[in-house]
């Protein structure tokens, strides 16, 4: 069980699925460290306005599981993150440059789910479909569209056959997506082309991935919405080992990356290794045991475009500066890879 795993004796979750221990360790770690985060910002809150100090006390002496789980909340982790901006700048702004107010309501939240005796007795491991949450979304200003809630209910069908599929494929993974992915919100890029599967995730929102749900043509291919999620909970992923581990220097060298026409950080080029890494193996499953020949044929692309990528990717990254983790996952990304590669014209698992 998760509660048996931690690093300490305070439970978090009750959730009764085996994860990796790495993984559950430094969630375990990250959650703490937010906790801490959390009281220092109210500390320093608090020297501004007094009558913020018996919500203080209030907070500080609430046990530190249920703190943790109010902060996993992505909402909390958002507005913890725009505070860190207001102490640093003075301000913040949405993409827009359209300024976003200091919210102290939100201080009163946690405290609502302090009083909630039902988080206090029953922690559970969910994730919420596009709830219209103000923190999930004020950042984005009009550049980002969230589906109302007709679509949200339509969409729900596909979601939950997108997460058998995930979980046929890899049943550990979709654990994962559970413990690091608690939100996920549907969404329209107004700028992209309509028929365009956009999805994305942003490091000062952790635990909440966005996706687009439909194009032009109608709701995703399972398949499809499948592989988005995914693709968004190993940049989850990588963000959380990168809070303690970080895989790169600190230069702006800026590197090609066969996934965008622009040079790109170093940094996100290594995002993108780590995100496609897993992606090859899921569509290479999917190639080798669906029955539906359509999705075998773009199964097989993905392989074919995805072994391609990688093996130019992996070669510009061993040219470039990484930490001594970075240079470890670098090697066990290109171990995978050449386990994989097609070998007289077949892809065989080796």
């Amino acid at each position: 069980m998760l509660s048996e795993k931690l690093v300490d004796t305070q439970k978090v979750l009750d959730y009764n699925k085996p994860f990796d221990p790495k993984v559950l360790q430094l969630y375990n770690h990250w959650l703490s460290s937010s906790v801490a985060f959390l009281i220092k910002s109210l500390e320093k809150l608090v020297k501004q306005y007094d009558f913020l100090n018996f919500k203080l006390s209030k907070i500080r002496t609430t046990d530190h599981k249920i703190l943790k789980y109010i902060v996993r909340e992505p909402a909390a982790q958002a507005w913890l993150n725009a505070l860190n901006h207001y102490f640093l700048y003075g301000f913040l702004k949405d993409i827009d440059e359209k300024e976003i107010p200091l919210d102290l309501n939100f201080i009163d939240y946690i405290i609502e789910q302090i009083n909630d005796q039902s988080l206090v007795t029953s922690f559970s491991c969910n994730i919420d479909l596009n709830l219209n949450k103000y923190w999930l979304r004020v950042f984005f200003g009009t550049s980002i569209l969230f589906e109302n809630d007709k679509i949200t209910e339509d969409a729900k069908e596909i979601i939950s056959q997108s997460f058998k599929i995930i979980e046929q494929y890899n049943p550990a993974l979709l654990n994962e997506i559970y413990l690091l992915c608690p939100s996920i919100q549907f969404i329209q890029d107004p700028s992209a082309h309509p028929d365009k599967i956009v999805s994305f995730s942003d490091n000062l929102i952790p635990g909440c991935i966005y996706v687009s749900v439909r194009t032009s043509q109608g709701f995703l291919c399972p398949y499809d919405l499948a592989d988005s999620i995914i693709h968004e909970h190993r940049h989850q992923k990588l963000y959380l080992f990168e809070y303690f581990h970080p895989v790169t220097d600190k230069n702006n060298l800026k590197v090609p990356s066969l996934w965008r026409e622009e040079l790109r950080p170093v940094s996100g080029l290594f995002h993108a290794v780590y995100v496609f890494q897993n992606l090859l193996d899921y569509w290479l499953y999917i190639s080798q045991y669906t029955a539906n020949a359509e999705i075998k044929n773009k199964a097989s692309r993905n392989v074919q475009l995805s072994q391609e990528r990688l093996t130019q990717a992996h070669q510009t990254l061993k040219n470039c500066k990484l930490t001594d983790y970075g240079n470890a996952l670098l090697t066990e990304f290109q171990e995978t890879l050449y386990r994989t590669l097609s070998i007289e014209g077949e892809n065989i698992v080796l």
